[in-house]
């Protein structure tokens, strides 16, 4: 996954914390959250903020960035956040970790929950990098049994906009854009549709 982040460049020219209120009225405060490309920590912190009583798993297989977010969450005594030198993918990306050395470089995070025995995920956050359908395809478990909540950034690098659609869709969560501020919702009626979005399963609408 693509650290370099279309989120990121989203939220880089706004207040990073406008997302705060969708997170607070949608995520409860002991909420797990996966940050699949935590990059160097502009999410993994908020998400921290947001869920005292939670807990944030935070993935970023780059070891310059990995190395950022780790000092950032020891200055900051984040202690309700944990960080893996992994990335999220699809069952076939997982399986291309190095069998010689011995590393694994990625997992699914259907394989993660079961390993690390998660009770719940409540919320996903995966970037538009080029890896993005196949972390919600390595996570399909976990979306079908939790139905959590996603923030996504769709482009025609993390599987085409409409892919990325077709597949919330078949899980019936409604799909809203973020509009450039960062606090109004537009439902996306378009599945061709590119840009941030907010995805809320139909039952928890």
């Amino acid at each position: 996954m693509g650290s370099g982040s279309s989120l990121f460049s989203f939220f880089k020219k706004q207040n990073d914390a406008a997302i705060l209120p969708l997170v607070e009225q949608h995520v409860p405060k002991d909420a797990v959250i996966i940050d699949a490309d935590a990059g160097a920590g502009t999410f993994t912190k908020l998400f921290a903020g947001a869920v005292p009583h939670g807990h944030v798993y935070a993935f970023e297989p780059g070891k310059a960035l990995r190395s950022i977010l780790a000092k950032v969450i020891a200055v900051r005594n984040l202690r309700n956040v944990s960080l893996f030198p992994m990335g999220l993918g699809s069952t076939k990306i997982a399986q291309s970790s190095c069998p010689v050395m011995k590393t694994e470089t990625h997992t699914t995070l259907d394989q993660f929950a079961a390993r690390h025995g998660l009770k719940k995920v409540d919320m996903i956050r995966a970037d538009g990098g080029e890896d993005q359908l196949q972390v919600l395809h390595g996570a399909h478990r976990t979306i079908d049994k939790h139905r959590p909540v996603l923030l996504l950034a769709t482009n025609d690098d993390g599987g085409t906009p409409a892919e990325v659609h077709s597949f919330l869709r078949g899980f019936n969560y409604r799909v809203d854009h973020i509009e450039s501020t960062g606090k109004k919702l537009t439902p996306l009626d378009a599945p061709t549709a590119k840009g941030t979005l907010w995805c809320v399963a139909e039952a928890r609408a």
